[in-house]
């Protein structure tokens, strides 16, 4: 609802319809706080599913109030923008049990909800539509993406006006960011929070010089943190600081920048919303105005947050309150994008509806209208497929973790949109390039699991620059390390079911490794990209997974063993080669672990000791020609 008087009109007359055990009921602030363990046990039990992989994509999304959308395409765009990888999403939509198998091309493929947002997302869902001569997809899919637009929309315009509001007052100078100057009051802060502890620390420190007043708008009264407003603070200490809205309003109109009709409307607003400060200051012309994220809200309900730069006050708004606006505006912003892709979506399928390539999947009826609402979602209905299908796209982990789908009588291949990316590739209708910028694109996405392969890690490795004897890190090359660190940095990894991923990781790592030391290469160079591979290559990153007296254990049995791909020469290497390599194990590997692991450098001597042995105590076979 667009006005908040009207809404909470609608949703009292809701509850009351409703009576006790209809869709909207009245609940007190207590009742909520008492029933939330119970709900963060739910989502929590919810989440760690999804991280196994043990509960389809659309499932957890429903049992988590969300829309795949939710799960898929909103961190995903906002992952796109987000420069530190540790605040990205995971997007759960590959299985790292997945081997690569050997693609073929298919005539016939249905296509469920997961794997159109991604193609969509990508940009790439006409020309995948295009490869196929006829498309299959489920009944109730045109229905889902009407629901998913709808979700996607964002509610409360009214925030985002606001929020653009803020956002144009700080560009003109009419707010102020809050850059504290002095250490936050502990005490204070235990009791009102950070940011009005900081706020009343900052107005009440003095300076030699100083005589402009300082004050903190902030509603009275101010209830202790976790006390569900039963229990006001005692600020009396402070009285010099703190300023009711009412006060300031006041001020506006004794300095005639709001007229007495304003006036009168405001402070009638006010007096429902908050009381005076006991013993509050009077407001000095040109003070300085700290106003927390209440005051602010009342202040652009009633128009007059612009008025205050004019009447010559310096309006100050936390960074906290910051952080928010631009968090509204990008939600707007993704926000559309979502829609955008669903409208691609869309209309994708209505044209190939009408051309003839795209054929809905039979529908199902259910009796019951709560199977109705989870079984008729397209991501449950895609088993129907298999009996007209050659293969099914799926971007769901939970079922594209299986070589097939079976609906009891007819198998049909799985395969996701990373294995259609190279089907296209390989069909000549993306390039080369088209195929790693798909890439990395799902990798700066989130999207976990995807698989490393030797030729894109050499393809970006050798485009890379040097700089100062290290690696200076491409777009695609950042992705690649920062995909799989943001794996290594959570829970997601399933050990043993997913460890083909990990395995092909470091696979691949010590090979391109290894071939880059030819003769053609400039040392310099093998050197500093080595370096780089071997910081993906550590194995001690990746120990959590394990647990922790398990991931313990293996970095004393495993890690030699795991660094014996790298220390063992390959025989295709030339003498020079050989000895160039050599050097450089000695230098980044074996010196280092000599001398602050001097146990697994013992184990390490011991290894080859024992093979130099073994291959000096076999018999060869006599060379029958020479008679040697």
């Amino acid at each position: 609802m667009e006005d908040e008087e009207d809404g909470f009109q609608w949703l009292h007359k809701a509850s009351v319809l409703s009576g006790d055990d209809g869709p909207v009921q009245k609940m007190t602030l207590k009742d909520i706080l008492d029933r939330k363990p119970e709900w963060d046990r739910r989502e929590a039990e919810i989440w760690k599913y999804l991280s196994r992989g043990e509960v389809p994509l659309f499932l957890a999304a429903q049992s988590l109030n969300k829309s795949l959308d939710d799960l898929i395409l909103f961190p995903a765009l906002a992952n796109l923008v987000e420069i530190d990888p540790r605040r990205r999403s995971a997007i759960p939509v590959f299985s790292g049990k997945r081997h690569q198998s050997t693609l073929r091309t298919y005539k016939t493929v249905g296509i469920d909800s997961t794997a159109l947002l991604t193609l969509s997302l990508l940009n790439l869902i006409d020309k995948a539509f295009n490869s196929f001569e006829r498309i299959i997809v489920p009944h109730s899919t045109l229905g889902w993406l009407f629901h998913e637009k709808r979700r996607a929309t964002f509610h409360q315009p009214s925030r985002i006006r606001n929020a653009h509001q803020i956002r144009h007052l700080l560009a003109i100078g009419a707010l102020e960011k809050f850059i504290p100057s002095i250490d936050i009051d502990i005490e204070l802060s235990s009791q009102v929070g950070d940011e009005l502890a900081h706020f009343v620390s900052e107005a009440e420190k003095e300076e030699a010089g100083e005589c402009t007043q300082r004050i903190v708008g902030r509603p009275f009264p101010v209830h202790r943190i976790g006390s569900l407003m039963d229990e006001e603070v005692d600020l009396s200490s402070h009285k010099n600081v703190l300023s009711s809205c009412q006060s300031i309003v006041n001020k506006l109109r004794q300095k005639g920048h709001i007229t007495a009709e304003e006036t009168k409307n405001a402070l009638s607003y006010l007096q429902i919303q908050e009381k005076p400060w006991p013993q509050q200051p009077e407001i000095s012309d040109g003070a300085i105005l700290y106003l927390d994220d209440l005051a602010i809200t009342h202040f652009q309900h009633l128009g007059i947050l612009e008025k205050l730069k004019n009447a010559g006050f310096r309006p100050i708004i936390s960074p906290r309150s910051i952080s928010e606006i631009n968090g509204l505006i990008s939600y707007e912003n993704i926000s559309g994008k979502v829609n955008e892709v669903i409208e691609q979506i869309r209309s994708a399928i209505h044209e190939g509806i009408k051309s003839g390539k795209i054929k809905l999947s039979r529908q199902r009826h259910f009796d019951e209208l709560h199977d109705q609402s989870i079984l008729e979602h397209p991501s449950a209905d895609v088993i129907l497929l298999a009996s007209d299908c050659k293969a099914i796209i799926s971007d769901d982990r939970f079922l594209n973790e299986h070589v097939f789908v079976d609906d009891g009588i007819n198998q049909a291949p799985i395969i996701s949109s990373l294995d259609l990316v190279d089907m296209l590739h390989l069909s000549s209708s993306i390039s080369l390039d088209n195929r790693l910028e798909y890439r990395t694109i799902l990798r700066r996405a989130e999207y976990f699991f995807i698989p490393l392969t030797a030729d894109e890690l050499s393809n970006h490795l050798e485009k890379s620059e040097i700089k100062d004897g290290k690696v200076v890190e491409t777009a695609e090359l950042k992705a690649i390390r920062e995909n799989i660190l943001r794996v290594q940095m959570s829970n997601w990894l399933q050990i043993p079911k997913e460890s083909p991923w990990l395995e092909v990781i470091f696979k691949v790592l010590s090979q391109v490794l290894q071939k880059m030391w030819r003769e053609d290469n400039n040392v310099s160079d093998n050197r500093a990209r080595s370096d780089w591979i071997m910081e993906l290559y550590d194995f001690r990153g990746w120990t959590h997974i394990l647990g922790s007296e398990a991931g313990v254990n293996s970095v004393k049995a495993g890690r030699g063993a795991h660094l014996l791909r790298i220390i063992t020469i390959p025989d295709y290497m030339s003498r020079e080669s050989k000895n160039e390599y050599w050097s450089w194990v000695e230098d980044r590997i074996l010196n280092p672990i000599k001398e602050h692991h001097p146990d697994l450098y013992f184990w390490i001597v011991e290894w080859y000791r024992s093979r130099i042995a073994y291959v000096a105590d076999m018999d060869f076979p006599k060379d029958q020609s020479n008679g040697k």
